[in-house]
């Protein structure tokens, strides 16, 4: 074959799962056979973000990513939307679809939440654990004071998210759309608080399962106090490992955005994790 002629990558596959009491999901799935890699999204993420790494990684075996709360693709639910409301419809979408185990999640950023709490609700059903520069609990309790930068991006965030919803309010919207932007609004003040409490509450032990954390080796913002914050950061990575006796926590190169800027490298440690877990 001619070396520039290149195979056509492989589209998303978007499933809307039924989750119950007339709710819907919304489901990207990319190849075929087990395991099943799970793709949690970031903060107010939607499957279109993972659709280029899903294809790369279609050779490795199914993968399936999901919406966040507050977004078209994830219909509105009762609040507060938390991670662990996240985990729980995600588990219904799995079964409504027959998206069966073994899973193997990659946890990025904010999206480490779900893959830890799926973890620790469902072990049964995990076969690894991948956290690429994972967010960790009460950040703003741990990071807020030692960096303004990071305090004020956080804030910026939150009055974009009300600001939006005022809109969305004097505009009229329907009913729905309001709910929505308000499970967005939800979702992402949970992260602070009523998340990161089930990650500390919940996830206290993974058993023997293997668990890869990934710490990356540069900030992606000016962080005003930066050996502080790498310091924390580095910190509580390690904590995340030692939740489990196979846990390995070791740096990659890059900043946050390692998903995009070093795809190889996260593929090469989804491969290493498969052919580990199929011995």
């Amino acid at each position: 074959m001619d070396p520039e002629i290149q195979q056509p990558q492989p589209h998303q596959l978007e499933r809307h799962a039924d989750i119950g009491a007339g709710r819907k999901l919304r489901l990207g799935i990319v190849g075929q056979g087990t395991p099943t890699i799970v793709l949690p999204p970031v903060l107010g993420g939607t499957i279109e973000a993972w659709a280029g790494f899903q294809a790369s990684i279609s050779t490795l075996g199914r993968s399936v990513s999901y919406d966040s709360p507050g977004t078209p693709g994830c219909s509105p639910g009762a609040l507060p939307r938390t991670s662990g409301t996240s985990v729980d419809d995600l588990h219904k979408a799995f079964k409504s679809e027959k998206l069966g185990p073994p899973y193997i999640f990659v946890g990025y950023s904010a999206g480490a939440f779900d893959a830890l709490l799926f973890a620790s609700r469902y072990p049964g059903e995990m076969e690894g654990l991948i956290l690429i520069d994972p967010a960790i609990a009460h950040m703003d309790r741990r990071l807020h004071p030692l960096s303004p930068v990071i305090r004020q991006a956080d804030m910026d965030e939150a009055q974009g998210i009300a600001a939006d919803l005022q809109k969305a309010r004097d505009a009229g919207l329907a009913p729905v759309e309001i709910a929505r932007l308000l499970n967005r609004q939800s979702h992402f003040s949970s992260f602070f608080s009523i998340s990161s409490n089930q990650i500390e509450e919940e996830c206290l032990s993974l058993g023997s399962i293997p668990l890869a954390v990934r710490t990356a080796t540069q900030l992606s913002v000016e962080a005003d106090n930066l050996p502080a914050v790498r310091a924390m950061w580095w910190e509580q990575h390690k904590r995340y490992a030692l939740l489990s006796t196979r846990g390995d926590h070791r740096e990659i190169e890059g900043g946050h955005n390692i998903i995009v800027e070093q795809p190889t490298a996260v593929f090469e440690i989804l491969r290493e994790m498969i052919e580990e877990t199929a011995r």
